[in-house]
């Protein structure tokens, strides 16, 4: 008896906390913020919340028993429905987009999911809509559209602007040019004057230290030049002037410098060339001399030079000009050993470290800017994290030595790399779980559409090739061209690291933010697969300047537990 009171005791417990149960839920679904509707079978309204009545503007007890079609607005497209009852019928949930009426006359958008609810046998009973009101949304893309319209005219009206520039531009750059080479050009022999040489000098030394390669040096003196003019005069002393310059453009590589350097003094400085090699280029230039005969006045008028030489090895702290005064040197010495022929600094009677003693003591944006808020408008996640990578890229591609022009495009590519997310609905792109086949298939397209975006813009060109490749791997198996390795251009490449790294320092809706060293761990983890060995060396070498421009707000960040079995370097598909 006390056992059967018991158990009826506790059957009414239960029965009372699912009575309060149903009581939550009828609330919850009365006060979601979502709209809910409820039909029988043939579609009659059984059921609506709170929410329904705000955005319809009816009251519930005007629709109850009403059909579904009292909302219809003539302004959904018949295969909507079509779609919508075909999946019903299956048994299967659909997902899409209505324009519907309210109470007033006032259309509006809503992104519904509807579901059949069927019993035990399979039999459909009635019909379940959860909807949210995107109108606001829907007028943005609206603008968004019209502004993308009226930008593609500006791009027009730019492109034509730009033309016109590039012309003038191009004209200015050969007068410049022009004018450069006037300024350091000799205009009797076309050689490189004192100017140009020294102009050239630097360039050649900092490539120089940078390869980690040697430099020759060549000072040539005509023999008894005076001479020469005042016996067969200074026709006499140019003809040879030119012909010596004829001789060492032909018998030197097109890299080497030639310099008149005065009067009858020739500089020339040898690129990439070790004492052995500037041996050889001072023997060479000495046979073909020798062999020269030019006329004048239907005579033969022969000369012979001298020739000094130097070589700026690979680590030295000498400058070119130190070294152009022990060619020098070794010059006088060819002098005074009775001219035609060549001497070598340091000479074989002499240390090189006394003569070191001796000689030391003797540098569209409306467009750009447009396209950034655009992304911004879109998705204010999105262009946050753009300009983190942005950052980091330029950074990165500092640490890899690209030229200061080359890492201010690695960085408007990795601003703009998302651009082409414009595309994409926002029911896929801020979906919060995982994506279809065919929402993969259509996240996929972004990179081509911010290439088609950017590439109109002739500025643009290799933003537009860093866009189109970021979600390319150096293995091969990215997209959209599968290119591999080196194919890949070096921005991309760059970005691909950059991109990674914020994403797992802050963090991404499929993983948790993680710290520095787990990020770099990561990187290192898909080296030579998903990143460029090379890029990931430099993030190695950069990651202490990295991690002071991300600032402190990822360094407080606690470290979160690796999952097993999963990456946190995704691809695009789920970014």
């Amino acid at each position: 008896m006390g056992k059967t009171a018991g158990a009826t005791g506790a059957s009414g417990v239960r029965r009372q906390a699912g009575r309060e149960i149903d009581d939550v839920m009828a609330f919850a679904v009365m006060h979601a913020l979502s709209m809910v509707v409820i039909t029988d079978a043939r579609g009659a309204i059984e059921y609506v919340n709170k929410k329904f009545c705000e955005v319809t503007g009816y009251a519930a007890d005007e629709v109850i028993g009403q059909p579904t079609s009292l909302l219809k607005s003539g302004l959904t497209p018949r295969a909507t429905y079509q779609a919508l009852w075909r999946h019903l019928k299956q048994g299967e949930g659909w997902t899409g987009e209505f324009v519907n009426r309210t109470r007033r006359g006032r259309a509006f958008w809503e992104l519904a999911y509807i579901s059949a609810v069927q019993d035990a046998a399979g039999r459909i009973h009635h019909y379940l809509k959860i909807a949210v009101d995107i109108t606001a949304r829907k007028r943005l893309e609206a603008r968004l559209r019209k502004s993308l319209a009226a930008l593609r005219t500006r791009e027009g009206e730019l492109q034509g602007a730009c033309r016109e520039l590039r012309q003038t531009a191009q004209a200015l750059e050969r007068s410049r040019r022009r004018l450069q080479r006037l300024a350091q050009q000799d205009m009797l022999t076309g050689l490189l004057n004192r100017r140009g040489l020294h102009e050239a000098l630097r360039r050649t030394r900092a490539l120089a230290a940078r390869q980690g390669r040697g430099t020759g040096l060549l000072v040539i003196d005509i023999d008894r030049f005076k001479r020469i003019n005042d016996d067969h005069g200074h026709a006499a002393g140019d003809r040879i002037l030119k012909t010596l310059a004829a001789r060492l453009r032909a018998c030197l590589r097109a890299a080497d410098l030639v310099c008149r350097y005065g009067g009858d003094e020739i500089v020339v400085a040898l690129p990439d060339a070790d004492a052995a090699a500037t041996r050889r280029a001072a023997q060479r230039i000495l046979d073909t001399v020798r062999a020269a005969e030019p006329r004048h006045r239907g005579r033969g008028l022969p000369f012979t030079v001298s020739i000094g030489a130097a070589c700026l090895p690979p680590g030295s702290s000498s400058t070119l000009e130190q070294v152009l005064a022990q060619a020098d040197q070794a010059l006088f010495r060819v002098k005074r050993a009775g001219r035609n022929g060549l001497a070598f600094w340091p000479a074989r009677d002499e240390p090189a470290a006394a003569l070191d003693d001796r000689l030391r003591s003797r540098p569209c944006s409306e467009v750009f800017d447009m396209l950034l808020a655009m992304l911004d408008a879109r998705e204010r996640a999105t262009g946050e994290h753009s300009r983190r990578v942005a950052k980091v890229a330029a950074v990165l591609a500092e640490a890899l030595a690209l030229p200061p022009e080359q890492v201010e495009t690695v960085a408007q590519g990795a601003l703009l790399h998302d651009i082409g997310k414009i595309a994409i609905p926002e029911s896929i792109l801020l979906k919060p779980g995982p994506l279809t086949a065919r929402e993969r298939r259509i996240v996929r397209r972004h990179p081509r559409a911010g290439y088609d975006i950017l590439k109109a813009n002739p500025e643009f060109k290799s933003i537009a090739e860093i866009v189109l490749s970021h979600q390319e791997r150096f293995d091969g198996t990215g997209y959209p061209r599968g290119l591999k390795g080196r194919q890949i251009c070096p921005g991309a490449r760059i970005f691909a690291a950059a991109d990674a790294y914020d994403a797992i320092r802050a963090g991404r809706s499929y993983a948790p933010a993680r710290s520095a060293a787990e990020a770099l761990a990561e990187i290192r983890r898909c080296r030579g697969t998903q990143f460029d060995p090379a890029v990931v060396d430099g993030l190695v070498r950069a990651q202490a300047r990295i991690e002071a421009l991300l600032g402190a707000s990822f360094a407080k960040r606690p470290s979160a537990r690796r999952r097993q079995g999963s990456s946190t370097v995704r691809q695009g598909t789920e970014k």
